[in-house]
């Protein structure tokens, strides 16, 4: 993900999304400036590039309804964003419908379950807006033993496998292989775990199940949903140690902003204290520190464990600066580490459910064949060069 050559995004374009999607900006705070980068075409083009980046265009466009500002736009900007809009709103709209269905399944299956992140957003009413949200899957948590029997299930009822020929299947993998019907907009994913080592040592799956929230969807169906705390620890340890946002400097302001709409949603019902005890057993109190700092220079949102950390805001700032100023030759480095990652020996032991030093170099000899196929292959090397 990055800037495009033509429209030339800046860290100040960061800033001037952040501040109107932020729930926390009143009208009062669009200032003459903004209004003029807004009614002109060569400068709110970025703003709209780095939205349509992060899949945040429809939330763009409810803020600006709320602001009162939408009707000062231009004609062919507003026309834009509404129709961004409508699809997503349909789109979630189709996938609700879908999920709904997914989760009676389970339950008539008997199969305990806990609808996650985007999934449980759109019944629990984290978004004022069906459509401020894009997703493109559902994930729902079963216990471990029930997995493979909800995975069937599925399948039963007309999921297919939506994978590559190429696909490996780690029996340690936290959720299966992805599930989509042929016509469907989105794909299912089971988890048996709700986030993967090492961020599944910030939220443990047994507090989750003791703990979590019931959800009704409707229809005599109630799944759970964790409780205020658990869906901000998960948002951000997803995002920040799942995703490598920490670690490979990547600013993802879908992710921060669905933070910010949780903070919003739940308010007092967050323990921030349980939050940084979570962070701290974890030895990654740093990467939540840093997600506190980019929600507070992006959306002014402040909380009561936000510390006013230079170090942290530094970090928010070089993943702006990363994202304007990524060359080719940084976006290349970045796609060829992660792919030589999965060849240390945790990674092939994880993978493979391989020990010692034969079992490790047993896999990678897998791996590297695997890698061999997938050289060869046409279509993988387009998908691969053009994602990055």
């Amino acid at each position: 993900m990055g800037a495009s050559q033509h429209i030339q995004i800046t860290p100040n374009t960061f800033l001037q999304l952040g501040l109107l999607l932020s729930a926390n900006t009143k009208p009062t705070d669009i200032d003459h400036d903004l209004m003029i980068t807004l009614q002109t075409e060569e400068l709110y083009l970025p703003i709209i590039e780095l939205s349509n980046c992060y899949w945040m265009t429809s939330a763009l466009c409810y803020r600006l309804k709320k602001l009162r500002i939408f009707p000062q736009l231009p004609l062919v900007l507003q026309q834009y964003l509404n129709e961004v809009s409508s699809l997503y709103r349909q789109r979630n709209i189709d996938i609700k419908k879908e999920a709904k269905h997914v989760c009676a399944l389970l339950d008539e299956a008997g199969i305990e379950q806990v609808l996650l992140k985007g999934g449980a957003s759109l019944f629990n009413g984290t978004y004022p807006s069906p459509a401020m949200r894009y997703m493109c899957d559902i994930d729902i948590l079963v216990p471990e033993e029930k997995q493979q029997q909800a995975f069937e299930l599925l399948k039963a009822n007309g999921y297919q496998a939506d994978e590559s020929p190429f696909a490996i299947h780690s029996a340690n993998h936290h959720h299966a292989p992805s599930l989509c019907l042929p016509d469907s907009m989105c794909r299912v994913e089971i988890h048996k775990q709700a986030l993967k080592f090492p961020a599944s040592r910030v939220l443990n799956d047994i507090d989750i199940w003791e703990e979590g929230d019931p959800l009704p969807l409707g229809e005599g169906v109630t799944v759970k949903q964790l409780n205020a705390t658990q869906q901000i620890i998960l948002c951000i340890a997803h995002s920040e140690i799942s995703h490598s946002g920490f670690a490979e400097k990547v600013l993802d302001i879908r992710q921060f902003y669905h933070l910010l709409c949780l903070i919003h949603h739940y308010q007092e019902n967050i323990d921030w204290r349980l939050v940084e005890k979570h962070f701290q057993l974890a030895n990654v109190e740093n990467v939540l520190h840093a997600a506190l700092q980019g929600l507070s220079l992006l959306f002014n949102e402040v909380t009561p464990i936000t510390r006013n950390d230079a170090k942290s805001r530094q970090q928010i700032e070089q993943r702006m600066n990363c994202f304007c100023n990524q060359s080719k030759i940084r976006k290349y480095w970045l796609a060829i580490k992660r792919v030589l990652s999965g060849y240390s020996a945790k990674q092939i032991e994880f993978t493979y459910d391989v020990k010692g030093m034969f079992g490790v170099s047993k896999g990678r000899f897998k791996h590297f064949y695997r890698h061999c196929k997938l050289i060869i292959n046409r279509e993988y090397r387009e998908n691969f060069w053009a994602s990055i």
